[in-house]
């Protein structure tokens, strides 16, 4: 949402419509616009006008994201601290059994590493999706207003991103619960192993238990490349699929101004929103895919 504002400048710079006069055309810029601009009709103080406006944009734009990180980081802190306490509480009154079984590292590897999943989800992926969700309708109705077909030919992407995040969530899932599990594993020998320092040097085997390590934790390696060739191969196919998306509306747009029902500066303009438009289509994709 914060973005859309951003290629505002351009348009009075270069649109030819109602209202005020344009900078580089003698056409005239938006209606909407007008009260932004001044009443002279002089291309200098349009200009300048247009730059104030680009300055005005982006420092609204980065005083609303550092307000944005310090509240995520309080939150995030807060609610990471609260999951953690109740873990510890939860793992107290756990049965003898189950620490026997698991191992008490096993715990304070939960304690200390899933709780911070619970703000991950929250911060990372909840709330962003939100905010992407409301800039992706505000683009939507802002596009649609300039040219409804343009619009409707951005979104024919959706159904394919929609089944390249389902494919992607099946595996990259199924890959994360197997890290957890090969961590938690590793860990687990290191803890019987340091615990056990004197027993282990009094039998002499301490490069048992290296391979032994070793052996827990090369699980992590083969895992961790396969998630990142799912991730890559992912952000690849989003990337074409998007770039596919951009090109169509492109060449269509550009028809659209050759036969006279678009004009330059409003195809720019559409152009600019198309990025704004496909950024939080993008980002909903990768945290529904990768989450």
């Amino acid at each position: 949402m914060e973005a859309m504002p951003c290629p505002t400048p351009m348009h009075i710079v270069a649109s030819p419509n109602s209202a005020s006069r344009c900078v580089i055309s003698r056409t005239r810029v938006l209606t909407n616009l007008a009260p932004l601009l001044p009443s002279a009709t002089s291309k200098t103080a349009l200009l300048v006008a247009a730059g104030v406006l680009l300055i005005v944009v982006s420092v609204l734009t980065y005083g609303l994201a550092l307000g944005l990180s310090l509240v995520r980081t309080y939150t995030g802190e807060t609610l990471t601290l609260g999951f953690r306490a109740k873990l510890f509480n939860r793992a107290q009154h756990l049965s003898f059994d189950y620490h026997d079984r698991k191992g008490t590292l096993d715990a304070v590897y939960r304690i200390q590493n899933d709780a911070t999943a619970l703000r991950g989800f929250a911060l990372s992926a909840v709330v962003p999706l939100c905010a992407d969700a409301v800039s992706l309708f505000a683009m939507i109705l802002v596009t649609a207003q300039i040219d409804p077909l343009l619009a409707l030919l951005a979104l024919t992407i959706c159904p394919v991103l929609y089944l390249l995040t389902s494919i992607c969530t099946r595996r990259a899932r199924a890959r994360w619960a197997e890290l957890k599990a090969a961590e938690s594993a590793a860990m687990g020998v290191l803890q019987e192993v340091l615990a056990a320092l004197r027993t282990v040097k009094s039998f002499n085997r301490e490069n048992q238990e290296g391979e032994r390590f070793v052996g827990r934790a090369g699980k992590l390696v083969t895992g961790n490349v396969q998630v990142v060739l799912i991730e890559g191969a992912f952000d690849l196919l989003i990337g074409l699929t998007i770039a596919l998306g951009t090109a169509a509306v492109l060449v269509i747009g550009v028809r659209h101004v050759q036969a006279g029902v678009l004009s330059l500066g409003s195809l720019l303009l559409i152009m600019g929103y198309l990025a704004q438009l496909y950024k939080p289509l993008e980002t909903i994709s990768r945290q529904a895919g990768l989450r």
